[in-house]
Formats: C-alpha cells, sequence, structure tokens
C-alpha cells in the first residue's frame, strides 16, 4: 500500500521505500517536503521538527533526562569517559552483591606507586618475547603482588581504584580480542602491549577521559592491521613487533613514549593501505572488463536487461532474503563460513549492475569469493554468511568499551539473579525464564515441556541437628551432583526456597523426563555426602565429598530423601506459573507415596483451563465489541515541567460486561489468533481518540501504541502502519510503537526493517520489559529504539531487595550508554518515585489510574 505523510501545503508527498521498492523523497516540485511535526514539544508550545529520535551512543554524553520530543540531552563527554564511568557504577553495584570481601591485610593496601613498581616485571617479560597470552584480572593482580613480594614488600591487597583500573583495561583487551574486525596478527600485539597499557591507566586518568590520549591512538592504530603472507606483510608486522617490545622495555612514567610509536605506526598502516587499496583496485578492475565483454557479446547492457526471476512466482521468504541481498553495500564487512572454522573477515568490492553477482576480498584486497544473488541469500538465510552491522570506522576502543559495558552488566545480573550457593537461577527468574521460552512452543523449537518439582526432604533435620553451613554444604553437593546428571544446553535449573530445586526441560515431553529421574533420584539417594568437620567451615565452600570415607570423628554423614513431581504440556496456552503449580501438587501426591517417590501430574490444571477459556472468548471479542482501551500516564521523573506520555493498554470485557483486567487479559491476547487484528483495532481507536478529543490528547506529548510478537511476524505491517496514518491528521510523530522485549530478540532483523522504515515518518520505538536472561546484549546497541522499559520484576521489588536494585540499576546503566532513555512500570506513590530516581530511571508509567479511550459509539 502505497502511503504518504503529511505534505506541504497539503500535496502529499512519497513515503520511504517499502519491500525493497525505492519510492521517491518526500518533496513538492523539488523541495524538500517538511517532517511530520509534533504539537506541544516541551519547552516550546509551538510544533516543532520530529524526525528519528535516536543520537547514537558515539554522540551522547552524560546522560540528562530532557523529555520526549528529542533524543537525550547530553553534555558533550567522550564514549570512553562515559563507558568508564558506567564500568565503574556496575563494579560498585557487583561488590554490593558479593557475599563478602576480603578483608585488607595488617598493612592496608598498596599504592599506586607500589602497584606501578609491580607491573615493572610483567612489562620485561612481555618485552622479551615475541609471544603473549591475555591476562586475566586475578593473574595480573597475582603477578603484582608476587613481584612486590619478592623484593621485600609486605603482603597486601591492590585498592578498589586500583582494581577497578585494572579490571577495565583487561576486559578491555579481552573484547579486543573478541573483535571480528580486528585481525589475527593485530590481536598478537595488543596482547603483547597489555603490562604497558595497564601502566599507563594507573599512571594517566586521562586515559579514560582523553579521546586524543597517546596509548588509546597507539590501540586503535593496531587494531588496524591486517593480516598477510606477503613478504611486505612480513616485514611490516616484525617492524611492528620491535615497536612493542621497545615500549614495554622503556615506558615507565613518560606517556611521549607512545607518541614515537604512532607515528612509526601510521607509516606502516599508510604503506599496507596503500598495497590493500592496489589489490582492491586491480578486482574491481578485472571485474568490470569481464562485464564490458559480457554486454559486448549479447549486445546490450545489462542494465536494460532484466534477468531476474518474476517476484511474484517466489516464495515470500524468499524474496526476503533476496532483498536483503541486494541491500548489501559496497565497502559492507561480513563473515564468511560463519558457522565452521573456516570463518574469516571479507569484504563487498563489486556487485554486477543488476545484483546478480557479488565479489567479495579478503583482508589482504585478494578476491576470495563470487557469488551469485542466489546464493548471497541463500548463505544469508543459513547463517553461513553475517553481515557486521556494527561500524567498521569506529574506533576499536569504543567497540571494545561497549563489550565491557555488557560483560559487567552480565555479572551484575549474574550475582542478582542467581542462587550463590548452587548456581541455580533463583525462584522468580526461573519462573521468568520458562516464560521467556514458553511462546516458542508455536514453533519445532520448543515442544512438549516439563516442569520438575525436587525437593530435599531431610534438609531440615541436617539444619537442626548440625548447622546452617552443614546443610548448605549438603544442598551444594546435591545441586552439583544434579548438575552433573541432568546435562543439556536448554535446560534450566531453579532453586524455588531452601529446600526445593527446579528443573526445566523445554523439549522432549514427559516421558523422556520421567525416565530420566527414575534414574537420577534414586543415585541422588545413594549418595553418601561426607561433610568433613575437622577445621570450622566458615563458608559455602566447605569441604564435601561424596563416597569418600575421613576418621569417623571428623565427619557428618547425610543421605539426601528425595521426592518428585513432574509436569508436562504440549498446549500453547501453559503459563510457567500453571505447570510450577502442578508440579508442586504432583510432588505433594509423591510425598504421600513415600520418600524416592516421583508423581507425573495429569493434564487437568485448572489455571490452563481458565486460560484456554479465556483465549477462547478472546479470539471473538472483537465480533462482541468487547475491547476496551484504556491509557496510563508516564512522567518524568527528574523534570517537573515535561508534559506526559500517553501509554495505551488493551483490555476486553466478559460476557457480563465486568472488565476483565488487563494484566489478565494480556496471556490470552498474546495466545490470541486474532493478537494482530487487535492490534490494528487499537491503533486505529488510539487514532480516533486523539482526533476525537483535541484538549485531552493534548495533554500528553507522546502516544505509545504497544504491537504483540503476532504483528511483528507480518512483513506488511509497515505499509498497513502508513496506510492507517494517511486516513488521519494525526501527525505520526507523536505516535510511538511499543515492542515487546523478547520479540525484537528473536525477530531482530524484522524490527529493524520495521523501525527503519517508520522513523523515516517520525514516530519513534519502545523496547518493552528489557531485562534479563539473554546471552549478551549486542542487540540492544543496533536496534534504533527511543525508549526502553526495565524489566518490571526488577522495578517492582527495588525498594526491599538489594538484588533487584543492583539489577534495575545496572540495566539502566546499560541502556543510558546506549543512547536511550528508561521507563519503569510502577504504581506512583512518594517511596516509588524516590526509588526510582535513585537507580536513575527516566520516567513512571504508572498504571494504578488508568484513563478510557474507548467512546460509547466505539462500544457500542
Amino acid at each position: 500500500v502505497q502511503a504518504a505523510p503529511p505534505g506541504v501545503g497539503g500535496v502529499q508527498a512519497a513515503p520511504p521505500s517499502v519491500g525493497g521498492v525505492q519510492a521517491a523523497s518526500p518533496s513538492v516540485e523539488g523541495v524538500q517536503a517538511a517532517p511530520p511535526q509534533i504539537p506541544g514539544q516541551v519547552g516550546d508550545a509551538s510544533a516543532v521538527t520530529a524526525g528519528p529520535a535516536y543520537v547514537g551512543a558515539d554522540s551522547v554524553g552524560s546522560f540528562v533526562a530532557s523529555g520526549w520530543g528529542s533524543a537525550p540531552s547530553v553534555q558533550a563527554a567522550p564514549a570512553m569517559q562515559r563507558a568508564y564511568s558506567t564500568a565503574q557504577t556496575q563494579l560498585a553495584l557487583r561488590r554490593e552483591l558479593a557475599p563478602s570481601a576480603p578483608a585488607p591485610a595488617a598493612g592496608g593496601v598498596y599504592s599506586n606507586t607500589q602497584a606501578l613498581d609491580g607491573l615493572t616485571a610483567l612489562q620485561q617479560d612481555y618485552a622479551s618475547s615475541d609471544q603473549g597470552e591475555l591476562l586475566a584480572v586475578d593473574d595480573i593482580k597475582q603477578r603484582i603482588t608476587d613481584a612486590l613480594v619478592s623484593d621485600g614488600a609486605p603482603q597486601k591487597l591492590l585498592g578498589e581504584d586500583i582494581g577497578d583500573a585494572i579490571e577495565v583495561v583487561a576486559n578491555l583487551f579481552n573484547s579486543l580480542l573478541q573483535d571480528a574486525f580486528v585481525a589475527k596478527n593485530a590481536k598478537s600485539h595488543l596482547t603483547r602491549l597489555q603490562p604497558s597499557v595497564h601502566r599507563a591507566a594507573l599512571i594517566d586518568e586521562d586515559f579514560f577521559q582523553s579521546t586524543d590520549h597517546p596509548v588509546r591512538q597507539v590501540i586503535n592504530r593496531l587494531s588496524q592491521l591486517r593480516d598477510g603472507n606477503s613478504e611486505n606483510q612480513k616485514q611490516r608486522h616484525a617492524q611492528v613487533s620491535e615497536m612493542i617490545s621497545r615500549v614495554n622495555r622503556e615506558f615507565n612514567d613518560d606517556i611521549d613514549v607512545f607518541n614515537q610509536l604512532i607515528e612509526d605506526l601510521d607509516g606502516v598502516i599508510e604503506s599496507q593501505e596503500g598495497e590493500y587499496a592496489d589489490k582492491v583496485s586491480n578486482v574491481v578492475n578485472d571485474c568490470e572488463e569481464q562485464q564490458r565483454v559480457l554486454e559486448s557479446r549479447r549486445g546490450q547492457s545489462l542494465e536494460s536487461t532484466d534477468s531476474g526471476v518474476d517476484r511474484s512466482d517466489l516464495p515470500q521468504e524468499w524474496n526476503k532474503w533476496l532483498e536483503r541481498s541486494r541491500a548489501l553495500e559496497i565497502g559492507q564487512k561480513v563473515i564468511m563460513n560463519a558457522n565452521s572454522p573456516r570463518a574469516a573477515l571479507v569484504t563487498l568490492v563489486w556487485k554486477e549492475a543488476q545484483n546478480n553477482l557479488f565479489v567479495f576480498v579478503d583482508e589482504q584486497g585478494n578476491k576470495a569469493s563470487t557469488l551469485t544473488l542466489q546464493q548471497v541469500a541463500m548463505y544469508l538465510r543459513r547463517g553461513i554468511i553475517v553481515v557486521l552491522e556494527e561500524d567498521a570506522d569506529q574506533p576499536a576502543l569504543e567497540r571494545a568499551m561497549v563489550g565491557v559495558v555488557e560483560r559487567f552488566h552480565s555479572q551484575v545480573e549474574k550475582q542478582a539473579t542467581e542462587d550463590s550457593l548452587t548456581g541455580f537461577l533463583m525462584g522468580k527468574f526461573f519462573t521468568e525464564e520458562i516464560d521467556r521460552s514458553l511462546p516458542e512452543l508455536e514453533s519445532s523449537k520448543a515442544i512438549n515441556p516439563v516442569v520438575c518439582h525436587f525437593s530435599i526432604e531431610n534438609l531440615r533435620d541436617v539444619n537442626e541437628r548440625e548447622g546452617s553451613e552443614v546443610g548448605d554444604a549438603f544442598v551444594k553437593a546435591i545441586a552439583e551432583s544434579l548438575r552433573e546428571q541432568i546435562r543439556g544446553r536448554q535446560v534450566k535449573f531453579g532453586r524455588i526456597d531452601g529446600s526445593v530445586f527446579g528443573i526445566y526441560w523445554p523439549t522432549g515431553g514427559i516421558e523422556a523426563a520421567y525416565k530420566k529421574m527414575q534414574e537420577v533420584v534414586p543415585e541422588i539417594q545413594a549418595l553418601e555426602i561426607t561433610v568433613s568437620d575437622a577445621e570450622p567451615i566458615a563458608d559455602t565452600d566447605a569441604t564435601v565429598e561424596l563416597g569418600n570415607t575421613v576418621d569417623a570423628a571428623d565427619r557428618i554423614d547425610a543421605k539426601p530423601q528425595i521426592v518428585a513431581g513432574l509436569c508436562g504440556s504440549n498446549d500453547i496456552n501453559v503459563q510457567a506459573q500453571g505447570l510450577l503449580a502442578t508440579a508442586r501438587e504432583a510432588c505433594d501426591s509423591a510425598r504421600q507415596m513415600g520418600l524416592g517417590s516421583i508423581y507425573v501430574a495429569g493434564s487437568e490444571d485448572e489455571r490452563k483451563r481458565q486460560l484456554e477459556q479465556l483465549v477462547s472468548y478472546t479470539d471473538k471479542v472483537l465480533e462482541r465489541d468487547a475491547v476496551r482501551l484504556f491509557g496510563h500516564k508516564v512522567t518524568a521523573l527528574a523534570e517537573s515541567d515535561v508534559r506526559p506520555a500517553l501509554y495505551v493498554g488493551i483490555a476486553a470485557e466478559d460476557r457480563n460486561g465486568k472488565l476483565i483486567p488487563e494484566q489478565v487479559f494480556a496471556p490470552a491476547l498474546a495466545r490470541s489468533k486474532i493478537a494482530a487484528e487487535i492490534d490494528m483495532w487499537a491503533f486505529r481507536q488510539t487514532l480516533n481518540w486523539v482526533l476525537d478529543n483535541d484538549e485531552a490528547a493534548d495533554e500528553f506529548a507522546l502516544i505509545v501504541v504497544p504491537f504483540s510478537a503476532m504483528s511483528m511476524k507480518n512483513e506488511d505491517l509497515p505499509n498497513l502502519l502508513m496506510a492507517e496514518f494517511m486516513e488521519t491528521p494525526v501527525p505520526p510523530g507523536r505516535i510511538c510503537f511499543s515492542l515487546p522485549d523478547n520479540v525484537v530478540v528473536d525477530n531482530a532483523v524484522e524490527a529493524g526493517e520495521l523501525i527503519s522504515v517508520l522513523k523515516e515518518f517520525g514516530c519513534r520505538f519502545m523496547l518493552d520489559e528489557f531485562g534479563s536472561g539473554h546471552e549478551n546484549y549486542d542487540y540492544i546497541k543496533n536496534v534504533d529504539v527511543d525508549f526502553v522499559v526495565v524489566k518490571t520484576g526488577f522495578v517492582s521489588d527495588a525498594q526491599k531487595n538489594p538484588n533487584d536494585f543492583a539489577m534495575a540499576k545496572s540495566i539502566n546503566e546499560l541502556v543510558h550508554f546506549m543512547g536511550k532513555k528508561t521507563i519503569a512500570k510502577q504504581p506512583h506513590t512518594e517511596e516509588i518515585s524516590d526509588t526510582m530516581k535513585e537507580i536513575g530511571i527516566d520516567f513512571l508509567l504508572d498504571q494504578s489510574s488508568p484513563l478510557s479511550l474507548t467512546s460509547d459509539t466505539d462500544a457500542s
């Protein structure tokens, strides 16, 4: 559907391209059309320009909330400085969550000068060798301490400031060595530079403050070195190796030694890039010559030859990958053979006029691959080719610092969500992990999930008889044995409460789980867990031996007593709470049968039946005119003069006209076969409400409309939304679309395309329920959303739970570092507002006093 945004002087301008078809730029008779406008911008009662609101992380400084109408107002601070500040906050949170830090030695902590002295021996070691290894944080600290003690210094600890700097630099190198844009030889040189960089970070605070710091410039230049086996390349790398040795030998406290290294590296890089450019030019010239010969033989230009297949004859899925292949641009870097040990970084340097041939070169500039359009599409779909979205021109150190912030957040997340004794997910996070995977039940990726309620019946007796420390060691031994026996990358373990573990299999079914537990329970119960008490047990790392014997006077014997309940389902309407509750009831039945029993629950789960009934009713709510819209105010926490936004909520009335609460209706809506229809209905009704309620709507700077996973599966969604915009004078810039975090992760490409198209219209985007359960957070910096809703489970308990407070704050730091604003969904109270402000949240979405957006006419 070709929809055009509001134009100039009443003339409709053409929209951005959709579905691969390039449309004209919005203009009237050659004059560029104005973008959509947002009335009532904060600080200005008149309409202001509203374009894409996101400012990339590289250009965003210290974060200051400043309303909805633009990207975050920032103080101009270098990205590295912001990242270091964020990392320091995350390290402080990690310390707060740590069980207990070691007490300083009697002599206190080493001074900065002493720490620098301790680094000298390490520098000399790396200067005298042409090889180096990645230094872990603990290794560096130990090497410094050992060097000082061997020189006669007393045993001390390194202070927090020194430790933080060492940890950040160590993780910087970890990120650099994982960077796909950095060549293997460059990584080898960087590894050898580690001791000198650690020294520079401890000597000069400007290392984390100044973009022009010479050590940072050296790292970025080393990262530009290419691989290659030519004689010229070998000579260059030999030169660089000697430069690194010289710096490690000579660098003490004069940073200027790196300025000479910069000058020398510039000469090496100039020579290298000249050779690379010559080779690429030769490849391109050869391709062009072959193209001219081919066109001459055909007697016509390929520019006018339609050699492609009629797209209408191809499956929609295949067309999608063909379009993505055609969209590759000259200079695009990709990983070739990404899913094999032969993975290599290559660059696209030439495309045939009709996009039928693609030529890639390796890092030396030699031709690496010539692929047809169909091959590129097939390889993209299979993951053989992976497009590198990140800008290769960004300095390597800036890219690496993003990885440091993500890694520190993951460490905070691990501490905040996992039980420190067993390493299992804590109760509510275990539940969330199950719910996170259950939506995949519609696909072949996850079918027949099973939950086990695994109870240690005699833990209380062990605690009362031997003390809680022995009890902890008892639990830890059982958990280790359980993890050893039940393997699988997708299997999740939780500690539901002190004596109960949860086990979750996303696939396999109840029969396989039952057979496995028939093996596991007897094995666990047969363990002879011996806790040695020859020495006082100081912590949960008390010695635990399985099946070994010690002197009778020094042992405490206990055999686990276990009962277990199992619950499985092959129904998409199942929820984590229902599975867990039924498994718990099954465990109660097993307890009545006796120790060692396993009880398998039937499928008669009341919660599931209720949800099935509600889903069935939801499938007909549009026919019944039973859908109701509500609005929730989203207010700024830091600035009182910022107008609120309005977040649209969807609910429904039951057969008796009684309102089904949003939180009850939401799970049914997510599973409804007409979820996408309801989303579009809600969007249209929201636009109508804005038009029909000028005075009420003008109270809000932005209207937020949520979309479900079902809508995201519709590739025509951008066209549908633009068509709706064309039917109403509501400026697209007043609308923000909210997308579920897990849906964006699972459909990153589709979400990116939707966001890209609609941002051209001035729309904004919100990522909902962002928080935990991801293997990494790379996607958040590449998804061009403006606002991020922090996972409700963290902010709801942040007042009383220090783990949740730390997790919410770390998420907030991560999101701010990425240049986006944060929102918390909480009822408004002074106490909650104060807690959110302390965390640093920007906006509060108050669901306690909804505003009805459905008129009597709508409901009739």
